[in-house]
């Protein structure tokens, strides 16, 4: 690979990593608000409330997800009031304009990469991910519309739900050739061969979860994609500064303030303590 090219690559493989990192954090930053106060047991066996209510199965099962409000009685101080649906809600719009077009932008992004860079082999494959990112993109929004309407009335966010996983599943499968571009020594090799397993897992996973309607295998295709995810992130980050080794990157950092000052913060002390010595020896001799 030429150098301009992989001057390219790293450039392009910097904005996409820190574009990843943003979606980790909007992905955070959802199942934070959409974690409810008091745990209780959730349809099909899911920990997530949000999982919970988008893969729902029967609208009469909203009230187990997000419990109503205790009723007040007679002659006793109102009950604290649990606000879930509110809270869900919130999630909602958290996941609508912050972590959709994140993690939409990240994928695209991933696609073109191995698009752009990849072998002529498989750069359909980045072709693939950018469509299945997109349509998955629009059903989830589908999703979360419907998710809303059936907070507060009827609604079916199952349908595009699923349509969701597929294609976002075969997204995340089609875009392990981003873990192989570039010039890798032992540690990037170690973190691509990583996320291309777990790119395969979660896909696989989500697609037969799908397929055999088992919920318990969305949400766990769910925790690997993150999984995948932060590991392409960590891949796309260290693609230039680890090309050439860990101490090769090490001996970089050490020349970069602050790191340069702590780097010549020993000897110098160290010669300072020399010449002190030197000086007190003199005086005694003397």
């Amino acid at each position: 690979m030429s150098n301009e090219r992989t001057a390219s690559l790293g450039r392009h493989a910097k904005i996409c990593g820190w574009v990843g990192a943003a979606a980790l954090a909007a992905g955070l930053l959802t199942a934070r608000a959409g974690t409810l106060k008091a745990r209780h047991p959730l349809p099909q066996g899911v920990k997530s409330p949000v999982l919970a209510l988008e893969l729902i199965r029967n609208p009469q099962l909203v009230d187990q997800i997000a419990r109503p409000d205790p009723p007040a009685q007679a002659g006793m101080p109102a009950p604290q009031p649990r606000r879930e649906r509110e809270q869900l809600a919130r999630a909602i719009a958290i996941d609508t304009w912050a972590f959709i077009p994140a993690y939409t932008t990240f994928l695209v992004l991933v696609g073109w990469l191995v698009w752009k860079h990849g072998p002529s082999r498989v750069r359909p494959l980045g072709l693939v991910v950018i469509v299945a990112t997109l349509g998955g993109a629009v059903f989830d929004l589908l999703e979360n519309h419907e998710m809303l309407a059936l907070l507060t009335g009827p609604g079916d966010p199952r349908s595009p739900s699923v349509i969701k996983w597929v294609l976002l599943s075969l997204a995340i499968m089609c875009s392990t050739p981003v873990f192989r571009l570039g010039e890798r020594h032992l540690l990037l090799q170690s973190i691509g061969y990583a996320g291309i397993a777990w790119a395969l897992w979660a896909g696989a996973d989500g697609l037969l979860g799908v397929l055999w309607g088992n919920d318990q295998m969305i949400e766990a295709a769910a925790g690997r994609m993150t999984a995948t995810f932060a590991l392409a992130v960590v891949f796309l980050l260290g693609l230039e500064p680890l090309k050439h080794g860990v101490l090769p990157a090490l001996d970089a950092l050490a020349d970069r303030w602050p790191f340069s000052k702590l780097a010549t913060w020993l000897p110098l002390e160290d010669k300072d303590r020399r010449e002190s010595t030197s000086s007190t020896w003199s005086l005694r001799t003397d």
